[in-house]
Protein backbone atom coordinates (compact mmCIF):
# COMPACT_ATOMS: atom_id res chain seq x y z
CA UNK A 1 0.00 0.00 0.00
CA UNK A 2 1.43 3.37 -1.03
CA UNK A 3 1.02 6.23 1.41
CA UNK A 4 1.16 9.84 0.33
CA UNK A 5 3.42 11.43 2.96
CA UNK A 6 2.74 14.88 1.55
CA UNK A 7 -0.86 14.86 2.79
CA UNK A 8 -1.48 14.92 6.55
CA UNK A 9 -3.84 12.35 7.97
CA UNK A 10 -7.00 14.12 9.11
CA UNK A 11 -8.37 12.31 12.15
CA UNK A 12 -11.35 14.62 12.64
CA UNK A 13 -12.45 15.85 9.21
CA UNK A 14 -15.37 17.87 10.67
CA UNK A 15 -13.07 20.12 12.72
CA UNK A 16 -12.80 23.76 11.74
CA UNK A 17 -9.02 24.05 12.03
CA UNK A 18 -9.15 27.87 12.01
CA UNK A 19 -11.28 27.86 15.16
CA UNK A 20 -9.10 25.25 16.84
CA UNK A 21 -5.92 27.26 16.18
CA UNK A 22 -7.52 30.44 17.52
CA UNK A 23 -8.56 28.63 20.68
CA UNK A 24 -5.11 27.15 21.34
CA UNK A 25 -3.35 30.48 20.78
CA UNK A 26 -3.58 31.11 24.53
CA UNK A 27 -1.57 27.98 25.25
CA UNK A 28 0.98 28.80 22.56
CA UNK A 29 1.81 32.10 24.27
CA UNK A 30 2.69 30.40 27.58
CA UNK A 31 5.45 27.89 28.19
CA UNK A 32 3.63 26.20 31.03
CA UNK A 33 0.12 25.55 32.31
CA UNK A 34 -1.76 23.23 34.64
CA UNK A 35 -4.44 20.82 33.43
CA UNK A 36 -7.12 20.32 36.11
CA UNK A 37 -9.97 17.90 36.65
CA UNK A 38 -12.30 17.45 39.60
CA UNK A 39 -14.96 14.99 40.67
CA UNK A 40 -17.94 16.17 42.71
CA UNK A 41 -20.99 14.83 44.54
CA UNK A 42 -23.28 16.77 42.20
CA UNK A 43 -23.54 19.62 39.75
CA UNK A 44 -24.35 22.64 41.89
CA UNK A 45 -22.45 23.84 44.95
CA UNK A 46 -25.44 26.09 45.68
CA UNK A 47 -27.46 22.89 46.19
CA UNK A 48 -24.81 21.28 48.39
CA UNK A 49 -22.58 19.54 45.85
CA UNK A 50 -19.04 19.07 47.15
CA UNK A 51 -15.63 18.33 45.66
CA UNK A 52 -14.59 14.67 45.98
CA UNK A 53 -11.30 14.68 44.09
CA UNK A 54 -8.84 17.18 42.63
CA UNK A 55 -6.29 16.08 40.05
CA UNK A 56 -3.84 18.22 38.09
CA UNK A 57 -0.82 17.92 35.83
CA UNK A 58 1.81 20.65 35.40
CA UNK A 59 2.95 20.91 31.77
CA UNK A 60 6.09 22.81 30.79
CA UNK A 61 7.03 23.19 27.12
CA UNK A 62 4.74 20.29 26.24
CA UNK A 63 6.15 17.90 28.85
CA UNK A 64 4.21 16.72 31.91
CA UNK A 65 6.55 17.57 34.80
CA UNK A 66 4.54 17.02 37.95
CA UNK A 67 1.13 15.97 39.13
CA UNK A 68 -1.21 16.56 42.04
CA UNK A 69 -4.03 14.25 43.10
CA UNK A 70 -6.09 14.00 46.25
CA UNK A 71 -9.43 12.71 47.33
CA UNK A 72 -11.45 15.17 49.40
CA UNK A 73 -13.57 14.15 52.38
CA UNK A 74 -17.00 15.73 51.86
CA UNK A 75 -18.87 17.17 54.86
CA UNK A 76 -22.15 15.50 53.89
CA UNK A 77 -21.00 12.11 52.65
CA UNK A 78 -21.34 10.80 49.11
CA UNK A 79 -24.85 10.32 47.78
CA UNK A 80 -25.52 7.23 45.71
CA UNK A 81 -25.77 9.39 42.56
CA UNK A 82 -22.29 10.82 43.22
CA UNK A 83 -20.82 7.39 43.83
CA UNK A 84 -22.51 6.05 40.71
CA UNK A 85 -21.27 8.98 38.59
CA UNK A 86 -17.66 9.06 39.80
CA UNK A 87 -16.98 5.60 41.19
CA UNK A 88 -15.63 7.25 44.35
CA UNK A 89 -16.84 5.63 47.57
CA UNK A 90 -16.79 6.51 51.25
CA UNK A 91 -13.84 4.14 51.67
CA UNK A 92 -11.84 6.22 49.15
CA UNK A 93 -12.35 9.47 51.05
CA UNK A 94 -12.30 8.14 54.63
CA UNK A 95 -8.77 9.39 55.38
CA UNK A 96 -8.73 12.22 52.81
CA UNK A 97 -8.23 15.86 53.80
CA UNK A 98 -11.24 18.13 54.13
CA UNK A 99 -11.91 20.58 51.30
CA UNK A 100 -10.02 23.49 52.88
CA UNK A 101 -6.83 21.47 53.43
CA UNK A 102 -7.08 19.91 49.96
CA UNK A 103 -7.55 23.33 48.33
CA UNK A 104 -4.54 24.80 50.15
CA UNK A 105 -2.45 21.86 48.93
CA UNK A 106 -3.77 22.42 45.42
CA UNK A 107 -3.02 26.16 45.58
CA UNK A 108 0.58 25.43 46.58
CA UNK A 109 0.83 23.06 43.61
CA UNK A 110 -0.51 25.77 41.28
CA UNK A 111 2.09 28.32 42.52
CA UNK A 112 2.69 30.77 39.66
CA UNK A 113 0.73 28.90 36.97
CA UNK A 114 -0.07 31.30 34.13
CA UNK A 115 -2.99 29.29 32.63
CA UNK A 116 -5.55 26.82 34.01
CA UNK A 117 -6.74 24.18 31.49
CA UNK A 118 -9.84 22.03 32.04
CA UNK A 119 -12.32 20.14 29.91
CA UNK A 120 -15.15 22.19 31.37
CA UNK A 121 -13.61 25.30 32.92
CA UNK A 122 -16.99 26.79 33.85
CA UNK A 123 -17.71 23.73 35.99
CA UNK A 124 -14.30 22.80 37.43
CA UNK A 125 -12.74 26.24 37.93
CA UNK A 126 -15.53 28.84 37.82
CA UNK A 127 -18.22 26.93 39.71
CA UNK A 128 -16.20 24.89 42.21
CA UNK A 129 -12.45 25.43 42.61
CA UNK A 130 -12.09 29.21 42.39
CA UNK A 131 -15.11 30.15 44.58
CA UNK A 132 -14.21 27.48 47.16
CA UNK A 133 -10.60 28.68 47.28
CA UNK A 134 -11.77 32.25 47.89
CA UNK A 135 -14.24 31.06 50.55
CA UNK A 136 -11.34 29.29 52.33
CA UNK A 137 -9.25 32.49 52.27
CA UNK A 138 -6.88 31.22 49.59
CA UNK A 139 -5.53 34.13 47.52
CA UNK A 140 -6.41 32.62 44.13
CA UNK A 141 -6.02 35.17 41.35
CA UNK A 142 -9.34 36.00 39.63
CA UNK A 143 -7.35 37.17 36.59
CA UNK A 144 -5.71 33.81 35.91
CA UNK A 145 -6.42 32.95 32.26
CA UNK A 146 -8.32 29.74 31.62
CA UNK A 147 -8.50 27.46 28.60
CA UNK A 148 -11.52 25.19 28.12
CA UNK A 149 -11.04 22.10 25.97
CA UNK A 150 -14.82 21.53 25.94
CA UNK A 151 -15.39 25.02 24.52
CA UNK A 152 -12.70 24.39 21.91
CA UNK A 153 -14.29 21.09 20.95
CA UNK A 154 -17.74 22.67 20.64
CA UNK A 155 -16.45 25.53 18.49
CA UNK A 156 -14.36 23.24 16.33
CA UNK A 157 -17.05 20.59 15.85
CA UNK A 158 -20.43 22.32 15.92
CA UNK A 159 -22.05 19.55 13.86
CA UNK A 160 -20.96 16.89 16.35
CA UNK A 161 -22.25 18.80 19.38
CA UNK A 162 -24.97 21.32 18.50
CA UNK A 163 -25.72 24.02 21.03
Amino acid sequence: MDMDVEKPIVMFPDWDLTKVLKEVELLQTHDHYVVVDIETTGFSPEKGAEILQIAAIRVYEGVALDYFSTFVKPWNGIPWSGCNLTGITGKDVRSAPDVEDALWQFWHFLSETPVIVAHNVKFDWDRFLFPMMRKCGIPADPGTPTFCTLKTYRRACPDLHPG
